[in-house]
């Protein structure tokens, strides 16, 4: 079994590469590639495309829990990809809030709703 993971997306980068408060991970095993969390935003995508790491070729996205920081990717994930199996527990799309100190509680979840993903 040969398997290989990739840190597309995290909280550190240099040489070109972008970093972000959250996670994305590439793992291949066997032939078999899967997208583990897309990050905040694009820098799974930008930092993937440095890498040579085509994302229309992923199997799968497994997404391991619903905050933006690991969700907020999927859109430009999905934009490269096309229609491919997301696997996430159904309270994925439950809203989620933040609350630090006393303040006023912030809105944490996938920052879009299950229609807006293909948009």
């Amino acid at each position: 079994m040969e398997i290989k993971i990739t840190t597309l997306s995290e909280n550190t980068a240099n040489y070109g590469f972008l970093a972000e408060w959250g996670l994305s991970i590439l793992v291949e095993v066997d032939g078999t590639t899967t997208l583990v969390d897309t990050g905040l935003s694009f820098s799974a995508v930008h930092n993937a495309q440095l890498l040579g790491v085509d994302l229309s070729t992923i199997d799968g996205i497994v997404l391991s829990y619903g905050h933006a920081d690991y969700t907020g990717g999927l859109r430009e994930v999905l934009r490269r990809r096309g229609d491919v199996e997301v696997i996430a527990h159904p309270d994925m799309w439950a809203a989620k809030y933040a609350q630090r100190n006393q303040e006023e509680a912030q809105y944490v979840g996938i920052p879009f709703t299950r229609e807006e993903i293909k948009t």
